[in-house]
Formats: C-alpha cells, structure tokens, sequence
C-alpha cells in the first residue's frame, strides 16, 4: 500500500483552503499513485475567533467540505483520510472536530471526533483551550483499506 501524507497551511478561508487541498491531492496522485492520502488537522479551517471557528462548523454528511473530500476520493479512486475540520453539534455552542475516511468510491466508511483535545497553559501564562469550542467524542474507529 501506497500512502501519500499531505501538510497545509489552512487559514479562516474555507474555500481558499479546499482550493489548495484539491490541488495538492492532485498533484500527490499525479506524481506518487497512493492508495491512501491523508490530510491534516483542520484541513479545511484554522484560525479566527471562536465564533468563527463555530460558523465554519458543518452538518455530515452533507456541507461543503465533506462534499470535498467525498469527491476527492472518488475522482481519484483513493482511500482519503480527510484530516479534520469543525461538525456541527446542533443544540450546543461546542462543535466537534471531525475526521472522515472516505473509500475509492467515495462513500464514508468511518467517522472519529476527537477524543483528547488540546488544552494548555504555556510557560509564559498563554492559554488555549479547544474544550471551549471543542466537545470530546466518545468513540474510537478501526476500519479496513481494502
């Protein structure tokens, strides 16, 4: 098994973001033929204000990066980790940050929202706290490339 592992530098514009995934996807396909591309954290969104990062959450299946990725799996005939960006939590102000895995044909064959987020306090007394935004999954995935 071929695996492609992609880095972005994904800002608070979702299209521009997707723009550059699709490009890189396509250039990794092009020049590495892998059966697996995996993307990365917040492929699809980083940065901005908390409620920003609220707005950019989506429903699965269905929005716009989901679409995506969907897409690029199928129009490359590659299994695609896409990274994560923020679901849709309807009814809470918390989000979830998502990660689909995407078959040859494009269909999801698994779903993770991540369990262990990143709260820290620096040295210095700067705080980031993804609890803020971010509610904890509750389950882990093991899934098959066949």
């Amino acid at each position: 098994m071929r695996i492609t592992v992609i880095q972005t530098n994904s800002r608070s514009d979702t299209p521009a973001n997707l723009h550059e995934m699709r490009q890189l996807v396509g250039e990794a396909v092009a020049a590495d033929r892998p059966d697996l591309v995996v993307l990365p954290e917040m492929v699809a969104f980083m940065g901005g204000s908390i409620e920003d990062r609220r707005r950019s959450a989506e429903e699965i299946p269905g929005g716009m990066v989901y679409t995506a990725l969907a897409e690029l799996a199928l129009e490359h005939g590659i299994f695609l980790h896409g990274g994560s960006f923020y679901e849709a939590a309807p009814g809470s102000d918390l989000v979830y940050n998502t990660t689909v895995v995407f078959g040859r044909s494009g269909v999801e064959i698994a779903r993770y929202r991540k369990i262990h987020l990143f709260d820290v306090t620096t040295p210095g007394g700067q705080s980031y706290r993804e609890s803020d935004v971010v509610g904890r999954g509750r389950k882990i995935w093991l899934f098959d490339l066949l």
